[in-house]
């Protein structure tokens, strides 16, 4: 990604996103609770936690180099709408038009992608009417990790048992769930047993990097590291594109992001 691509990316959208969002978690750890937060600051909390899942550097890689085929050639019709705008100079195909495009084009374009997604607003409209706490987890025989993915998430967040859970220091985890009673579910594990399911989740869900309030769990890291990676945000929405591409004959009905 060239650095002016990269900047402009930064500054105009990720950091109000998180400048808001650390105001936000100032707030929930000052009242243990998310549920007091006016709007605005759920609403910047809820697009820094998707700006978490779909703007890390593998993230934008894959979508950078999967944009061409998965998100321009797979629409239908495509290859009829560019013939109907191209010009004399064009080449007649829009395949040969893409392969021709400087690198700088599908950075932008990826860029565009990943602001669309961390600004979705049935997703962000899910997570913002979750019921939102602060865990405690002080006192556990070791504190929190965190990672370049450190949001633990279920596939599908409509369900009952649906939850978010984010380590946001190394004795506190912001939890979001759908009703009071999978949060109690949640916290009758000891503050240990949950701290370790916290960590080993985190470390096997990791592309690169961990990193810890101290080196004491660099043993536990160095053999764990991504060992269990599940699918990211992205690659579910990629998948889930493409079956909807080959279910339905027209583009009304795929999933718009």
């Amino acid at each position: 990604m060239s650095p002016e691509v990269a900047q402009q990316f930064e500054s105009t959208f990720l950091a109000p996103v998180d400048s808001g969002a650390a105001r936000s978690m100032q707030l929930m750890l000052q009242h243990k609770d998310g549920e007091k937060l006016t709007k605005p600051y759920r609403q910047a909390w809820t697009r820094f936690l998707l700006s978490l899942l779909f703007r890390m550097p593998a993230d934008i890689k894959t979508l950078k180099a999967n944009i061409r085929d998965d998100w321009i050639m797979s629409i239908p019709d495509m290859q009829d709408k560019y013939t109907e705008a191209r010009r004399e100079s064009d080449p007649l195909s829009l395949a040969e038009f893409l392969d021709g495009q400087d690198d700088s084009v599908y950075e932008e374009s990826a860029m565009g992608i990943a602001k669309k997604m961390i600004a979705h607003a049935n997703i962000s409209g899910t997570i913002r009417n979750m019921y939102w706490s602060i865990v405690s987890l002080e006192g556990t025989d070791f504190s929190l990790l965190t990672s370049d993915r450190p949001v633990i998430i279920t596939e599908q967040l409509n369900l009952p048992e649906s939850h978010i859970l984010l380590p946001i220091g190394p004795h506190h985890l912001f939890v979001a769930v759908h009703s009071r009673r999978h949060s109690t579910f949640l916290r009758s594990r000891t503050k240990t047993q949950l701290a370790r399911l916290v960590n080993l989740t985190v470390v096997e869900s990791a592309t690169e990097v961990v990193y810890g309030h101290n080196d004491k769990q660099e043993r536990f890291v160095a053999h764990r590291l991504g060992t269990n990676r599940p699918p990211s945000q992205l690659e579910r929405v990629q998948m889930l594109r493409k079956e909807q591409m080959q279910r339905l004959p027209n583009t009304d009905s795929v999933l718009r992001i």
